[in-house]
């Protein structure tokens, strides 16, 4: 096991690709250039990774545990999130991470519990018509508002993160909500949204998708507790794909539910 550079990352870009992740090079730049990335190798190639974006000072985000087929059932996977729950440790944070319904068990065992349940939205490309979506009618808001809204539903601060993600994709915003979305390697990924009503959340979020191109698919992770939405990704033919099950160890800052709709993604919060 050893800690990995940005020369690894076209290997790490390969193991994501493989597992039909929705990562880019963007993507795993920020965990190179925020946090730490940790590697087992077969062959001089990464075979295996794990992933910690440290959002000090009280939490930390495990994520990108990705094993190559050819490596899968010799343990890296546990080695190397054992190694990323030891720094976060370290750096006194208690870590946080989105899991499979498959590795929930997994995390469980490690001392995990689940404090939100997040489910997969998918839109396939279309030539749907948004000119009847409302309209965010007031000035965008600036880029450290939107880290505050941020940081106050999901209860940490990650400005470094957020000014990464502003620059991948369009976005809305309108008073007291937010919507963010960046490009991904098979489709568009709309997160983090925050809003102080669900009114307004259906209005950013229909703003923001008047902006994306509708040739390729768009991915949304939603919150179940944001019932809101639901009858809304419907109606603009988004179908539910997957569940994740967000996990913290010890008492790691908790979202406010009512705030935090739709998460940034699984690699990030």
């Amino acid at each position: 096991m050893e800690l990995l550079t940005l020369a690894d990352l076209p290997d790490c870009l390969a193991l994501s690709t493989q597992a039909h992740w929705n990562q880019t090079e963007a993507d795993w730049r920020i965990f190179f250039d925020q946090g730490l990335v940790w590697g087992m190798r077969q062959g001089g190639a990464v075979a295996a990774s794990a992933a910690l974006l440290p959002y000090p000072p009280n939490t930390a985000w495990i994520s990108m545990v990705l094993t190559a087929e050819r490596a899968r059932g010799q343990g890296f996977a546990g080695r190397l999130a054992t190694a990323a729950m030891n720094e976060s440790a370290r750096r006194d944070l208690l870590p946080q991470l989105d899991a499979t319904p498959e590795g929930e068990p997994i995390y469980s065992q490690l001392g995990f519990q689940i404090v939100a349940r997040l489910k997969r939205w998918r839109r396939k490309p279309s030539t749907w018509a948004f000119s009847r979506a409302p309209r965010c009618g007031v000035p965008e808001l600036e880029l450290n508002e939107i880290c505050r809204l941020d940081a106050q539903a999901i209860g940490f601060a990650r400005p470094a993160l957020l000014r990464r993600l502003i620059q991948r994709g369009p976005a809305a915003t309108m008073e007291k909500a937010f919507a963010l979305s960046r490009d991904g390697r098979a489709a568009h990924h709309i997160g983090p949204l925050v809003a102080a009503s669900q009114e307004n959340a259906q209005a950013v979020l229909s703003a923001l998708l008047q902006k994306l191109d509708g040739a390729r698919p768009v991915i949304i992770d939603a919150c179940e507790e944001a019932q809101g939405l639901t009858g809304f990704l419907e109606a603009y033919g988004f179908v539910p794909e997957r569940q994740f099950r967000r996990m913290a160890r010890g008492p790691a800052p908790r979202s406010d539910p009512a705030a935090y709709l739709v998460a940034a993604g699984p690699e990030f919060g």
